[in-house]
């Protein structure tokens, strides 16, 4: 029936694919002729990664799925993918033109944009690429579609992820949750995602225990997962990178580490689901494929995106049945429309389809049992006979006390299993027949005990092979866990072929038996124990004194070998006078039935030995028990000598002696060393008890040394007592031993007299306890060590100091906690002078308790004995660490004081020589629109400590500008130090700016700071700088990049803070292109420049500086001075100043000098002056103007308007300097852009 089954649903089959293979090809030929004719829609998907993720590949699959559906529009879909984990502006031009070439001539009517940084490079780039095409975004996070804005043809479609409705799902699931542990790995994205997560969370946090698993390779998170403990729960946010750069697809490597875990795992996206999640609140990527497909064709069918408003998708309530049954999650207590997956089929689901054509089957043999019926009542006979034999055997099996059982060998796996087994099994093993045989093959075996298992294998087997019956003896576990003994009879079952095709067999409870053995065994064992424990030799015989048994440990120990006297009397086998004797004994016993005792002696193997047997009557035998008592006898021989021996040692023993009775002390014997310490003679003492005679302090006392006797059964060397006749208290040593005399218990007592080294011993305890006091108390650590260098003593202070026990320390020595850099050099000459025995004294560092090193003067002094012995030494340690630190302090502030009186020497040097240098003008004096200029630049860049180039003619102010900078910093409470670089030989502006050693050259005859040790944390003007050698502009450079300088002829670099101001006269960058000055030093200097005009561009200030100087001369030589003629001044402006305001001072220097009268009038002939000017000069007025506004317009990077501008600068309005700008042919020059191999 089978068969007829099978070949019907295959002939279906055949029949349903031919009509699919007929049907399929038609409908295609029809479709494809529809949609040559229907009109077509482009579609471009543009995805952040490749597509083939399989989140990704499930969006991609709906969407278009999706997108076919449309009915009358054939639709072509393309994909493409921007890559964006690479980043940069250059790789998304690339992609923006492989677009344009790859897409060129096509227009598409819709665009999707899969995540947020696609939808940004798509809008960026939308009018080049696709203007006027509608996008639709497709994301997973919900806040994405913040940037979504339909009046900007945009519309999207989201998942909503969310974790705490995940996390409130898991805490329901398992409410003993403790701890909650989350997955997350290293790539940008990972850390967005743990991020949100760990934001979701914060309000838990009270509640549970959060901790991250983050960046985890797969075996070190399998690692980390298997070690959770029960209360826990595993949240996976997602791992794409780990810490070791390996990257994953998030769902592979959930998969990988979920089996691991010991604690369910919970996530949020479909993907994760069958990798090893719970379930939960999932986002479905298949869902948000299917609704945006459907936003598109809402898009492609003509709707507009903003009637699309921009919407997320909720997730799906999506479980993984597995893991439910794996963590006993009930499917009752899911949220309501929960889907399970991966739900393990029940019997009735995976053999429904089964059971259903087996019913059909048999309703199909139905109708052939109406042809076998008259079959059935033929055989109705037969069957009764069979049955009336199962019967008879049924009650014979049941009768039998055991387990009659069969079993049958399957042909294909060869394994036996059970297809008869009698009711018995339930009363010996516990089971039902029914229970016993639903169980799987080799259930029997499984039973048998390990230890008996294999035997019990090997004897069936062998009844199998051979197919011989056999016995098997083994032990069965019941079904309530007890152990049966069981004894198996086997007998092959053989087919028609004699081929052993099962076993058959009955199993009897031998429980019983097998105790009651074991018992006798147990028994039998104990008894021979006991026998082999006893030493006596052991007899039994009639009461006619015939030998019937023996024990003996020892059978060479018998008088004659065992089989001469067994069987014999004893008459027969000992001596005569001994056999008499023993019959007597036998024949008491008999009458009496009390013990007989006989001691006797016999010669065995060749030595004569004393023998004591014990005779009782037992039944109607004697029971003889003989026991060696040789050397029972001879250590009483031996005492009775040794007794003599005792008295006379007792009464010649130069100790005091006394033996005493235990009851109640009363003395029997005294020696005469015992009467001598005493006072008492022999009649005073001897009946008299020690209570008596007062020789106890009291009764308390004896007691005790009663009490250790007794305990102990003597004492030793035990310190006593004892008080003589005339009252003194001696100290004993005694030692006490119980002895018997003459049936009483008494005590023999030995003493040494220790009276007067016990008082010399009080007395030096006494010593040692004063000097220990002493030593506790006093204020240092002190130390006592042998002759040998061993710690003997150690006071409180030194252990205070250590933290180690008393013993530690004394192991351990000094020596132990000094430190390793001290070591070598204390403790040789600590060996010095114990070698030497003389005084020592050494300063080195010892470890606190705390591990701090401490300052410490250790002293020591040799110890003597009274007759000159060395015995060690005696010292102290002191704690000298503040001390120390005061000393080191003090050398600290010596040497900056040292070096602050230096420095302070050559700055007031320095103020000196300034101080005697001219300060004739000390002021920055002007108006012009040129001098306001300089100070806003001063203003700019005082308070910074950017270095300054000032650069001007001679005599225009160069040091006047330094010092403004100087005075407007931060360092102006420092001083500024000058250096002319041109007024210095080559030879010495060396020294002269770092500073020189003593002996660094020929006349050096000491150390000489220099010009920036002197300007540290102040400020340094270079004036000249043009004229500055080569050589030493290396080394400027370089402490204007380091901070750093050696002096001349020295070693030592020095740091230096200064601020740098440097002035020159001359063009430092031609100089630069003339290789006269180094090009990076020009662009460490160059940093801010200030140009100084001359005095002929600021002809508005003349006035105002003759009135200054004219002010300032007449009062230093002692003129009246009340104006200055106009003449003078026209005179003054009309000139053109070469020599800038050092040239004016100096003019009216001189007309102060030759002053007549009040007003001030110069006398010198400027129009010769003049013609000499115009003579070396060929600018004209306008070049002089063009030359002015460039220097301002180039300081001000061009600026023209504004607060700082060059208009405001110049004192005219924008528009009147634009214009002048154009008059006089001034433009901003072309930039361009130039590497320096310099540092700038």
């Amino acid at each position: 029936m089978v068969i007829r089954t099978e070949q019907l649903r295959f002939l279906n089959t055949v029949i349903g694919s031919l009509f699919l293979a007929l049907l399929i090809p038609a409908l295609g030929v029809v479709s494809a002729f529809a949609q040559d004719d229907a009109p077509r829609k482009r579609v471009l998907v543009v995805f952040n990664n490749d597509s083939f993720t399989a989140t990704q590949a499930k969006m991609d699959q709906a969407l278009r799925a999706t997108l076919k559906e449309a009915l009358g529009v054939r639709i072509e879909t393309y994909s493409e993918y921007v890559g964006d984990t690479r980043g940069g502006s250059d790789y998304e031009k690339e992609f923006v033109a492989l677009i344009k070439r790859k897409y060129e001539g096509k227009k598409f009517d819709l665009i999707y944009g899969v995540t947020n940084s696609t939808l940004r490079i798509l809008t960026r780039n939308r009018d080049e690429l696709f203007p006027g095409t509608p996008i639709v975004l497709l994301s997973l996070d919900k806040r994405d579609l913040a940037n979504v804005k339909p009046a900007d043809d945009i519309t999207g479609v989201t998942g909503e992820i969310s974790f705490k409705p995940n996390l409130d799902l898991a805490l329901a699931q398992n409410p003993g949750t403790k701890r909650v542990v989350l997955i997350n790995g290293l790539a940008e994205t990972d850390k967005y995602w743990t991020e949100r997560a760990h934001n979701d969370f914060k309000e838990y946090e009270s509640r549970v225990q959060f901790s991250d698993l983050t960046g985890l390779s797969i075996p070190e998170m399998r690692t980390a997962l298997s070690t959770l403990p029960p209360d826990t729960i595993v949240f996976f946010v997602t791992c794409v990178r780990d810490a070791a750069g390996n990257v994953y697809e998030s769902p592979e490597y959930l998969r990988q580490v979920s089996t691991a875990s010991t604690a369910p795992i919970y996530g949020t996206t479909e993907a994760q689901l069958g990798m090893g999640i719970v379930g939960g609140r999932l986002v479905s990527f298949e869902s948000l494929g299917r609704a945006g497909g459907e936003a598109g064709l809402r898009i492609l069918e003509g709707e507009s995106t903003g009637a699309i408003a921009p919407h997320a998708i909720p997730p799906d309530l999506i479980f993984d049945g597995r893991q439910l049954d794996k963590w006993n999650i009930s499917e009752n207590s899911l949220p309501e429309g929960s889907i399970v997956r991966f739900k393990q089929p029940s019997v009735w689901d995976e053999y429904k389809w089964y059971a259903i054509g087996l019913l059909a089957v048999l309703i199909a043999e139905t109708i052939l049992i109406a042809l076998l019926l008259y079959l059935r009542i033929r055989r109705r006979q037969a069957e009764a006979q069979a049955a009336s034999i199962s019967e008879r055997l049924g009650d014979i099996v049941s009768n039998v006390p055991g387990i009659v059982w069969e079993t049958r060998s399957d042909p294909v796996s060869k394994t036996r299993k059970t297809t008869f087994i009698s009711d018995y099994v339930q009363r010996m093993l516990g089971y039902s027949p029914e229970e016993w045989m639903n169980q799987p093959p080799g259930f029997g075996f499984e039973r048998v005990v390990p230890e008996d298992r294999d035997k019990a294998k090997r004897e069936s087997e062998l009844v199998v092979e051979s197919g011989r019956e056999g016995v098997s003896e083994f032990r069965w576990m019941t079904k309530d866990g007890r152990i049966r003994w069981v004894q198996n009879y086997l007998s092959p079952l053989v087919d028609h072929d004699s081929q052993v095709v099962g076993l058959r067999g009955v199993a009897i409870d031998i429980t019983d038996r097998k105790t009651a053995e074991e018992h006798a065994r147990e028994a039998e064992e104990k008894d021979k124990a006991i026998l082999s424990a006893i030493p006596d030799l052991m007899f039994i015989q009639t009461l006619d004194g015939v030998y019937l048994d023996y024990h003996a440990t020892d059978p060479t120990a018998l008088f004659v070998p065992p089989e001469t006297f067994i069987g014999k009397n004893l008459r027969d086998v000992l001596p005569p006078n001994l056999a008499d004797r023993f019959f007597e004994c036998i024949e008491r016993a008999d009458d009496g039935g009390a013990p007989q005792i006989l001691e006797y002696q016999l010669e065995i193997l060749d030595e004569r030995r004393w023998y004591e047997a014990r005779m009782v009557r037992t039944g109607d035998k004697i029971l003889s028990m003989v026991r060696d008592i040789t050397d029972r006898v001879r250590a009483l021989e031996e005492l009775l000598r040794s007794e003599e021996r005792f008295g006379k040692a007792f009464r010649s023993s130069p100790q005091p002696m006394s033996i005493t009775t235990i009851a109640d002390g009363r003395y029997i014997d005294v020696n005469e060393s015992f009467l001598a310490v005493s006072g008492y003679t022999r009649e005073e003492i001897i009946g008299h008890t020690t209570m008596k005679l007062g020789a106890w302090k009291t009764h308390g006392d004896r007691a005790e040394f009663i009490t250790a006797i007794q305990e102990h059964g003597s004492v030793v060397n035990l310190e006593t007592e004892f008080r003589a006749k005339n009252g003194s208290i001696r100290r004993l040593l005694t030692s006490a031993e119980r002895l018997e005399i003459g049936g009483e218990n008494c005590l023999l007592v030995a003493s040494s007299d220790i009276t007067e080294r016990y008082a010399a011993q009080q007395a030096i305890s006494e010593s040692e306890s004063r000097f220990r006091n002493m030593a506790d108390t006093a204020p240092v650590m002190i130390w006592v060590a042998d002759s040998d260098r061993r710690a003997t003593y150690v006071n409180k202070q030194l252990l205070d100091f250590t933290g180690d026990t008393f013993e530690k320390t004394l192991a351990d020595g000094l020596e132990g906690y000094i430190h390793q850099d001290d070591g070598e050099e204390s403790v040789g000459a600590w060996l010095d002078a114990f070698q030497r025995h003389v005084p020592f004294e050494i300063e080195c560092r010892l470890r606190r308790h705390d591990g701090e090193y401490r300052w410490v003067i250790c002293t020591g002094t040799p110890r003597t004995s009274d007759d000159g012995e060395f015995l060690g030494f005696i010292g102290t340690a002191i704690d000298i660490t503040e001390r120390k630190k005061s000393e080191r302090d003090l050398r600290q502030a010596h040497d900056e004081l040292s070096q602050l009186k230096t420095q302070l020497e050559a700055e007031n040097v320095y103020l000196q020589e300034e101080l005697r240098q001219d300060q004739t003008f000390g002021d920055m004096v002007g108006q012009s629109s040129a001098i306001k200029y300089v100070l806003f630049k001063i203003g700019q860049v005082a308070r910074t400590d950017s270095t300054v180039l000032v650069m001007g003619e001679t005599g225009t102010g160069k040091e006047l500008v330094a010092r403004a900078v100087h005075e407007g910093s931060e360092r102006k409470e420092r001083p500024l130090i000058k250096v002319n670089c041109a007024a210095l030989s080559s030879t010495l502006i060396e020294s002269e700016l770092f500073g020189h050693e003593r002996g660094a050259f020929t006349g050096a005859a000491g150390r000489r700071l220099g010009r920036f040790e002197l300007a540290n944390t102040g400020t340094l003007l270079l004036d000249e700088i043009g004229e500055l050698p080569l050589d030493l502009q290396a080394k400027l450079l370089r402490v204007l990049q380091d901070g750093e300088f050696e002096r001349v002829g020295g070693t030592k670099t020095i740091k230096t803070d200064v601020r740098l101001i440097a002035a020159t006269n001359r063009d430092l960058k031609k100089a630069v292109d003339e290789g006269k000055f180094r090009e990076d030093l020009w662009y460490r200097l160059n940093v801010f420049p200030i140009t100084t005009p001359p005095l002929r561009d600021r002809r508005d200030d003349i006035p105002l500086l003759t009135e200054h100087f004219a002010r300032t001369f007449a009062r230093r030589l002692g003129k009246d001075l009340t104006a200055v003629s106009p003449d003078t001044l026209r005179a003054l402006e009309s000139y053109s100043w070469p020599g800038n305001v050092r040239e004016l001072a100096n003019v009216i220097e001189r007309a102060i000098i030759n002053l007549r009268g009040s007003v001030l009038r110069v006398q010198e002939d400027f129009r010769i002056r003049e013609a000499e000017t115009l003579a070396t000069s060929v600018k004209t007025l306008d070049d002089m103007e063009r030359d002015h506004i460039v220097s301002v317009l180039e300081d001000l990077d061009w600026q023209i308007g504004g607060p700082g501008g060059a208009a405001r600068i110049l004192g005219i309005n924008p528009s009147t300097l634009r214009t002048r700008m154009i008059k006089l042919g001034i433009q901003r020059p072309t930039r361009f852009s130039s590497t320096t191999t310099s540092e700038v």
